[in-house]
């Protein structure tokens, strides 16, 4: 008995449905593995690519598009002069461009207070980490003993602005965690109308924060450093080129002729989409999609499409679980992965390792093995990856 030509061709496709083939998912693998990363793509780009440099601005002197934030910022300073109290925390995830506003506020407010920045450098889980950090940060001789001997310190000293970063060191998710973060509320709300605290949070370290401590409600303000439109990103984009001082043309697809104006619209809404707002993803496509001859006098920029992510979907569960992880806590070293995921240290530094490869982690210091110290995510892939952990609810 055979079966009729049109039932075999639905089986066909109802079993290749089953077992899908992975050529799609392993070609788009290839390609993100072959991009280059940050250094070898500012080799590339010459003496045009430093204008799109990855790293915080120092001061105010290159900050665009953040009119509405430090006049927000202002507003906050002059409440706190007042006599009132205030604690803000600046929410935005790694490659949003934090640290660049409070170092443009910084700058500000040095011109009327006293204002001291500094950050938690490592994890921080239990009072006596807290204290030791902010003995570092104060240069005290010896360590504080207490919390309450380290309210008495602050409240000792003049009033002064206090932009703390990193807040996200304050959280782990591990039994017993949660010393250094309470220790820490105490003393902001004992001391925030002494001094104005600002502290930045990464997006999902601050979300968790407040599901699991309602960190919101020891901060009198919030503010959110994404950019929100395409607007905003074209604007910071340009001005960046035309600190150049060279023309700018936008390439046709295909061969498709169409005004600048158009084609322009056209890029930045591609490359809002593949960013989510992210800046410094922002500056990493710009620079891919220059044209190779950028020695011209003409900068040529090209279409940039849509990003492939497929292979992100092919990876085993447990690189996905790995990278939420990650997001999460702003970032882990590799003990801490083991404790989260009760791994050997081979088998946490396998999977970190395999995602660094992938591009989609960066690493940042060295243990004294010579390892990598904290692996985070990638801000050029913060939109791809974080859409693929949202559809999995693995963030939310």
């Amino acid at each position: 008995m055979t079966l009729p030509q049109n039932l075999l061709q639905k089986s066909r496709q109802f079993f290749k449905s089953l077992f899908p083939a992975e050529s799609a998912a392993q070609s788009s693998l290839s390609q993100v593995t072959d991009l280059p990363d940050w250094q070898q793509l500012m080799v590339q780009r010459g003496a045009y690519a430093r204008h799109f440099q990855p790293e915080p601005l120092a001061d105010s002197s290159g900050l665009l598009g953040r009119e509405d934030e430090l006049a927000r910022l202002e507003e906050l300073l002059e409440r706190w002069e007042s006599g009132r109290a205030c604690s803000l925390a600046v929410i935005g995830p790694e490659g949003s461009g934090k640290t660049s506003l409070l170092n443009s506020f910084a700058e500000s407010v040095r011109r009327r207070s006293p204002v001291l920045v500094a950050q938690l450098p490592q994890r921080v889980a239990c009072v006596d980490e807290l204290l030791r950090v902010f003995a570092d940060i104060f240069g005290a001789e010896t360590p504080f003993q207490s919390v309450q001997e380290l309210i008495r310190f602050i409240l000792s000293r003049p009033r002064q602005v206090f932009i703390l970063e990193h807040g996200h060191n304050l959280t782990l998710r591990l039994v017993g965690c949660r010393e250094a973060l309470d220790a820490f509320c105490y003393l902001l709300i004992e001391t925030r109308q002494h001094w104005m605290w600002v502290v930045s949070f990464r997006k999902f370290s601050w979300e968790r924060l407040v599901m699991t401590a309602r960190i919101q409600e020891f901060f009198t303000h919030q503010m959110t450093t994404l950019y929100q439109d395409v607007d905003q990103l074209r604007a910071i984009l340009e001005g960046r080129h035309a600190q150049t001082a060279r023309p700018l043309e936008f390439i046709a697809a295909n061969g498709k002729d169409s005004s600048q104006e158009g084609l322009a619209k056209a890029f930045y809404a591609d490359l809002f989409a593949a960013t989510g707002g992210n800046i410094i993803a922002a500056f990493y496509y710009w620079l891919l999609c220059l044209e190779e001859s950028s020695s011209a006098e003409t900068v040529r920029i090209k279409p940039l499409g849509a990003i492939g992510a497929d292979y992100l979907r092919s990876l085993d569960r447990g690189y996905h679980f790995s990278l939420a992880e990650v997001i999460w806590h702003g970032g882990l070293t590799c003990s801490e992965h083991q404790q989260i995921f009760l791994l050997s240290e081979p088998a946490s530094r396998l999977q970190l390792t395999y995602l660094e490869e992938l591009s989609l982690l960066v690493t940042d210091g060295t243990e004294a093995s010579g390892d990598p110290l904290l692996y985070r995510l990638n801000p050029v892939y913060y939109k791809q990856v974080v859409a693929l952990l949202e559809s999995l609810h693995l963030l939310y």
